[in-house]
């Protein structure tokens, strides 16, 4: 992966050129565009959403890249990494890239992070797609639901059952089956960088979710942006009607579409459905 230097980060990067010419980067500009911002623990979720087929490289160029604090991504900072800063990183590395306008993918807290981006950079945004985004058992003022579900977690992987503590993340995100899906679709050694990398999402990251805060006032210049969301649907699992209300609210433009039988990384577990989703989405909004 490319690396670019920020001023308190240092962050790697790829992009994936479309296999059409007519879109590829020209003139210091690159067009037709979607950002990928992944969610917490693995920093190459999003990747087979690219690798799946070139059903999505066929009209647009992709970029993927590791927030900081996830695989050679590079905090300089003491402080805590918030959703904020997070947000400014995504528009640094879109403007060093010279990227104008893009379609932002976020999945978990990456789409927390696109939400963020888009209300603070509107004219950065063509489109929203928000995959499983992390505001789960949030409501507009307090996020304290994320600190009590995860805490088990935390402790066990602080008292050094590091690999135990991501194989029970892992189990339920994905599935009983996940070293198989993560051998077959991911880059080589994913679980081992997601031991690692966890450390940033459950001290660094959580720790921003629980202040992070967002109004319908934020939203506000959000009214004409093209928004889908993406949940997974299973018998074992709670939807938060919260959450549905709660986008709702904020983006009453929303298309949620649903995918049965599918977890909180439903981008690894049933990348055909949402490839297929997302192109049916640009097809159906012409201005995409």
């Amino acid at each position: 992966m490319k690396k670019i230097r920020l001023d308190t980060a240092e962050l790697e990067y790829n992009i994936f050129q479309s296999i059409n010419k007519e879109y590829r980067t020209g003139d210091n500009q690159i067009e037709n565009n979607i950002v990928l911002i992944h969610g917490g623990i693995i920093a190459n979720a999003n990747i087979p959403l690219v690798t799946f087929s070139d059903i999505l490289t066929k009209n647009y160029n992709i970029l993927h890249y590791h927030q900081r604090g996830y695989g050679k991504s590079i905090n300089k900072k003491n402080d805590h990494i918030s959703i904020l800063q997070h947000v400014e990183d995504c528009r640094e590395i879109m403007d060093f890239l010279n990227i104008k306008r893009a379609h932002i993918v976020g999945h978990s807290i990456g789409g927390t992070i696109a939400l963020q981006l888009a209300s603070i950079y509107p004219d950065y945004i063509k489109s929203l797609i928000l995959l499983e985004p992390a505001i789960t058992g949030y409501n507009e003022f307090t996020n304290e639901g994320v600190i009590r579900e995860f805490q088990p977690i935390i402790q066990m992987y602080d008292k050094g059952q590091r690999k135990e503590a991501i194989d029970i993340f892992m189990k339920d995100a994905i599935g009983t089956n996940y070293k198989e899906l993560i051998a077959n679709i991911l880059p080589p050694n994913s679980f081992e960088l997601a031991v690692v990398d966890a450390k940033t999402f459950f001290h660094e990251e959580i720790t921003s979710m629980k202040s992070w805060t967002f109004t319908k006032t934020e939203a506000k210049d959000l009214v004409h942006v093209p928004v889908l969301h993406i949940r997974g649907i299973q018998k074992t699992r709670k939807i938060s009607e919260e959450r549905e209300e709660l986008i709702r609210y904020w983006l009453p433009q929303t298309v949620t579409r649903s995918i049965s039988n599918a977890p909180h990384m439903l981008q690894i577990t049933n990348t055909k459905e949402v490839v297929y989703l997302i192109k049916l989405f640009f097809q159906e909004d012409n201005t995409l």
